[in-house]
């Protein structure tokens, strides 16, 4: 887990650590550094974590580096949440800007049937956020939106691209009310789990998840 929060403001992720804990050994880096030492081990997969950093106030490019270094070595399917799907669509050419208005609580997404969603269905997510991805890199493909479908003006909230095994949610899967009938097959995440404090265990050499 490539976490990019800061601090003073992580707010779900610790429930997708600890919801990934519940069925997988995880390795958790928030540094340049430690992604590289972390990088020597194998995996089965990896998450971008969400964040209140935003692009439309500029972001560190440190933070940058990090995710771009598990991006372009790891090699395993990976998932972007909220800010982490940002982090991949503008790492692959994408572009993110600042929403009107910002997107907050409860909320309805469309889906469409792909690779993390099963159907076409609404459902309710939960998630806060002021920026959004306005434009999929090459080779993604929209599979969600908030409001009643790509034929309106609405906000991007899940895309995938099969060839590269990577994908992303802008709302939070772990938060409840969320639960994507079906698509967290990526990741095999129960959102009946119990939410408990993440912990961070040291970087080792080889971890498997």
């Amino acid at each position: 887990v490539v976490d990019n929060t800061v601090r003073s403001d992580a707010q779900f992720t610790p429930r997708l650590i600890a919801l990934l804990e519940k069925s997988a050994t995880v390795v958790i880096v928030s540094t340049l550094e430690e992604a590289t030492a972390a990088l020597c081990g194998e995996f089965d997969g990896a998450v971008l974590s969400g964040s209140a950093r935003t692009f439309s106030r500029g972001v560190d490019s440190r933070v940058m580096r990090m995710n771009a270094k598990v991006l372009d070595t790891i090699g395993v399917p990976v998932l972007g949440v909220c800010f982490g799907m940002q982090v991949m669509a503008v790492h692959y050419g994408g572009r993110v800007e600042a929403l009107p208005d910002e997107i907050s609580g409860v909320h309805v997404i469309r889906t469409s049937p792909s690779v993390l969603f099963k159907d076409s269905r609404e459902i309710s997510t939960r998630s806060e956020h002021g920026d959004a991805v306005t434009h999929t890199p090459r080779g993604f493909r929209a599979v969600a939106w908030n409001g009643a479908g790509p034929q309106q003006s609405t906000v991007l909230a899940a895309m995938e691209n099969t060839r590269r095994r990577l994908c992303g949610f802008q709302f939070p899967p772990e938060a409840p009310p969320a639960h994507p009938q079906g698509g967290l097959r990526f990741l095999a995440v129960r959102r009946t789990a119990p939410l408990v404090p993440a912990r961070r265990p040291p970087v080792p050499h080889v971890r498997h998840w």
